[in-house]
């Protein structure tokens, strides 16, 4: 439509100047490269364009061109910022001079221009000019092409972009060079003033260059009829806009959106993007504005170039907001009240919006490996349905004071991680203060020691203080603990732990070299306690009892003569054996360091196979062979010490009361 205008126009003026996709040119190159190239055009003369900014300031140039009448469009202007650096550089133009500028945005224009005209479907006039300057390049059809050119105006019904495509498709057909609809790369199209259209995919087939596509309108009225079978421009697409989008997501079998650089799809109607992890690897915006039936959002953990998410006005069903891994994320704007997980690990984001606070419903937050440059300690105090907090490697971020407070506010707080913390020394004594507290990790933290409060913790269940190195003492410890991973505590020296601290899962210390006989001597006889419960007295223990690791060469005395140095050993089984759950097993692991890592666990894997022999009154038996695999829960590399690993084997196989003794290797 501007290129009608301006066609219309130009010869009425000295000189003219029509500068299309003047917002693309800017992003691209800059405000001053498109000011020194409208100057230069106008003037026409090349050489004031040949070094940056040379036009500016020039008292030459801008003398020529406040003596000329002049034409200038801008054809797509998108920030009144841009007008008044244009204006304050070209503002000398000569008498009866005219400046036409169209945009999307009506907020641009408004206090900078005389009149502001809303565009509408063109005229049969206008129609023909638009359609034979995509067709043939000038304002009037070839001779032979009258008749085609009037039906293909009245078929388009004055919509811009119906013009646009069909007489580049006309174009494409009719010139030698080649060219025509396959340089195409972008379609604009404002549907302000049209109730419905149909884009039709054979339109589209034979624009294979096609980079940007913008559907765009002020009303929900607008419609644009999406077919099916797109697929053969949108495996390039890199821009798509659309207001008011119609669909519920974007079918996989339309749109193949690899390679999309921005997505915009403001007030739309749809409840999820797309399903699955998609590999948008250059996907940088996506402007999701309105959208107030989205109730998820993509795994966008692959797009690592995503820089900016708009979700204002989200509202009503979005619950979950997941963009760990993109890690050119430096902002995003949330203001949905639904929201129960919330997850930007690794991303660029430097500051938390204070709206955050407003998520009342949110149970998890995740900010692992953060750039935050504060931690907006009030808001997330707000959050008082917050179960999970995640602060793995921030220690810039959090220490003993905002912990206090974390504890005294958080009273639903069930997972706390605070590994890789290492500026973090020391907890704060009122960590009792959250009593739904189940799950703590500290691995890789600099903690010295843990507060004596953390006994009153009766829900706590599961501690990791994997290579604290610092931390030097475990207190008494809350009754129900299922695991307790103190591996490569390098300098821990006592651990208090009773028969009353474990009574199932895993307690493994290994590594720890400084650990006294008091602390030892504890482990095993809790151990001892432990298991006989799990053989005896309480079936539900067998699935959730799994190692014990500690540094020693003794099997522990209470084994009493059912021990060996070889690698097989028979035992006379008690009258009612039959009845027992299974088998209590331990083994001294030799000194050695070992190459695996945890990547490779699953690959190199490190097993004791242990065979079972029954021999019965009858003269029969019954064999049974099984895998342990040792390196599993713990620590591969034995290279300080000898260990003393003990654990429970439940017995497979269903014995008679007849069962004499068993032999196993």
């Amino acid at each position: 439509m501007a290129m009608v205008v301006f066609a219309t126009l130009f010869s009425q003026f000295e000189s003219s100047c029509f500068m299309e996709n003047a917002r693309a040119m800017t992003e691209k190159h800059g405000i001053s490269y498109v000011r020194d190239k409208l100057i230069s055009e106008l003037l026409d003369d090349e050489n004031l364009h040949d070094g940056p900014s040379i036009v500016s300031g020039s008292t030459f140039a801008m003398r020529r061109l406040g003596r000329k009448k002049v034409l200038i469009v801008l054809d797509d202007v998108s920030h009144s910022k841009h007008l008044d650096s244009l204006a304050k550089e070209c503002g000398s133009l000569g008498p009866g001079s005219r400046v036409i500028i169209t945009t999307r945005d009506k907020q641009v224009l408004d206090g900078r221009v005389n009149e502001i005209h809303e565009a509408k479907a063109l005229g049969d006039h206008e129609s023909l000019q638009l359609f034979c300057f995509k067709a043939f390049h000038k304002d009037h059809p070839e001779i032979g092409y009258e008749e085609l050119s009037e039906r293909a105006v009245a078929y388009a019904k004055g919509i811009p972009l119906a013009l646009t495509v069909l007489g580049s498709y006309l174009h494409s057909k009719t010139t030698k060079n080649g060219k025509g609809t396959d340089a195409i790369e972008s379609i604009t199209f404002d549907m302000s003033q049209i109730k419905e259209v149909s884009l039709s995919a054979d339109a589209f087939k034979n624009m294979p260059n096609l980079r940007s596509l913008e559907l765009y309108s002020r009303s929900p009225k607008s419609c644009a009829n999406l077919p099916s079978g797109l697929e053969s421009f949108c495996d390039r697409l890199g821009y798509f806009y659309k207001d008011f989008f119609p669909l519920e997501s974007l079918p996989a079998s339309t749109f193949c959106l690899q390679n999309a650089v921005e997505i915009h799809m403001k007030y739309n109607h749809v409840t999820k993007l797309w399903d699955g992890v998609q590999d948008f690897v250059n996907l940088k915006v996506v402007d999701l504005h309105g959208s107030s039936q989205l109730m998820e959002l993509p795994d966008f953990s692959k797009a690592q170039n995503l820089e900016y998410i708009v979700l204002s006005l989200c509202s009503k069903c979005l619950e979950t907001l997941m963009v760990a891994n993109c890690g050119s994320l430096e902002e995003f704007s949330l203001l949905s009240e639904k929201i129960t997980d919330l997850d930007l690990s690794t991303t660029k984001i430097e500051i938390l919006h204070p709206s955050i606070g407003r998520l009342r419903k949110l149970e998890g937050l995740s900010l692992n490996g953060s750039k935050l440059k504060n931690l907006p300690i009030n808001e997330l105090c707000c959050l008082t349905t917050l179960g999970k907090l995640n602060f793995y490697d921030c220690g810039h971020l959090i220490d003993k004071p905002k912990l206090h407070i974390l504890f005294n506010a958080l009273h639903s707080l069930q997972e706390l991680y605070l590994e890789e913390c290492s500026s973090l020394a020391e907890l704060p004594d009122n960590i009792s203060a959250s009593s739904s507290l189940h799950h703590l990790s500290l691995s890789g933290s600099s903690v010295k020691s843990l507060p004596a409060s953390i006994k009153h913790l009766s829900k706590l269940e599961i501690i990791k203080l994997r290579e604290c190195r610092r931390l030097r003492s475990v207190p008494e410890l809350p009754p129900f603990i299922t695991y307790l991973d103190a591996t490569d505590c390098t300098s821990l020296e006592t651990a208090f732990i009773t028969p009353s601290t474990y009574s199932k899962g895993s307690c493994l210390l290994v590594n720890c070299m400084k650990l006294d006989e008091h602390s030892l001597y504890g482990i095993m006889i809790n151990s001892y306690f432990a298991m006989m419960r799990c053989l005896c007295f309480d079936e539900s223990l067998v699935h959730f009892f799994d190692a014990v690791c500690y540094r020693g060469r003794t099997v522990p005395m209470w084994f009493g003569n059912n021990r060996t140095a070889n690698s097989s050993i028979a035992i006379q089984l008690a009258p009612h054996f039959h009845n027992s759950l299974g088998f209590v097993i331990s083994v001294i692991v030799s000194e050695f360091t070992s190459n695996i890592s945890f990547r490779s666990l699953f690959e190199d894997r490190r097993t004791f196979k242990l065979y079972y022999r029954f021999h019965l009154e009858e003269g029969e038996e019954i064999s049974e062979a099984t895998d342990w695999l040792y390196c599993s829960p713990l620590h591969p590399d034995f290279s300080k010490s000898d260990h003393v690993l003990l654990w429970y084997e439940p017995c497979r196989i269903c014995l008679p009361d007849t069962t004499k003794n068993t032999g196993y290797v």
